[in-house]
């Protein structure tokens, strides 16, 4: 009886190891895969990457050709810096943290405010503003100035496909595959870090008018005041709204 117990434990573990190996080895298949795909684009050189977990996908970024590029095992995308107009971070549907170029109307900082909602603040550059106990995808968008294609999404994490278990989500924190969302949540930071970069390059590119300048400045400060007077609640959500039209002449 107890050799027969032992002999089942060895068996299990043996096929964990297995298993274990095989996923390891389809792992840094689908990432060299990916590699060898960004080879063979002749007019991309690549200067900066982030490889995602499991060899899901890769990003790219080219400062030569001023380029970014997403591959997965289904698709290439590639994106110049100047068709870049945002990026945001979100898990779980909640947007963390969100960047736009200021050749939109007030850019980062009037986003929020025209937005009427939370205000400017989603979350600060760490993305460490919202916590979670459980969590099943991280994301980045990358908004674009192509109705084509107007927004490029990397799908850092996704506790279904990338656990063992196909987990709807994962703890954070505690558990053994913690790991991996503070892996992917780290690769995560880092791409909307290194998008962020690239739109302020533009942005420093295309200094528009001292004109429009200064009338993009002057907007700006005064619907981030009317926004601190709702957040203190001197003013109604309506009357901010009113305001706000008013200013942007709507």
């Amino acid at each position: 009886m107890w050799g027969f117990i032992i002999f089942a434990i060895i068996v299990i573990i043996v096929a964990g190891i297995m298993g274990s190996n095989y996923e390891t080895k389809k792992k840094a298949e689908r990432a060299s895969s990916l590699s060898l795909k960004l080879q063979e684009v002749s007019d991309f050189t690549l200067t900066k990457k982030v490889d995602g977990y499991g060899g899901y996908y890769l990003f790219a970024i080219d400062e030569v050709n001023e380029k970014i590029g997403l591959l997965t095992e289904l698709k290439s995308s590639f994106i110049s810096f100047s068709d870049i107009i945002g990026v945001e971070l979100i898990e779980d549907g909640n947007i963390l943290t969100k960047k736009s170029t200021s050749r939109t109307i007030g850019g980062a900082i009037l986003g929020g405010v025209i937005a009427g909602g939370a205000g400017t603040i989603v979350g600060g550059l760490s993305g460490n503003s919202i916590q979670k106990n459980k969590v099943s995808t991280v994301t980045i968008k990358i908004l674009v100035r192509n109705l084509d294609q107007p927004t490029l999404t990397i799908l850092c994490f996704d506790s279904k496909t990338m656990t063992v278990e196909h987990k709807s989500s994962i703890e954070t924190e505690g558990k053994m595959e913690s790991y991996i969302y503070k892996f992917c949540r780290k690769n995560a930071d880092d791409i909307k870090d290194l998008v962020s970069v690239i739109i302020d390059r533009v942005d420093n590119k295309s200094e528009p008018t001292s004109i429009a300048s200064a009338f993009t400045n002057s907007v700006a400060d005064e619907l981030l005041k009317l926004n601190e007077l709702k957040e203190k609640g001197i003013i109604t959500e309506s009357e901010f709204i009113a305001q706000k039209n008013k200013i942007l002449n709507i």
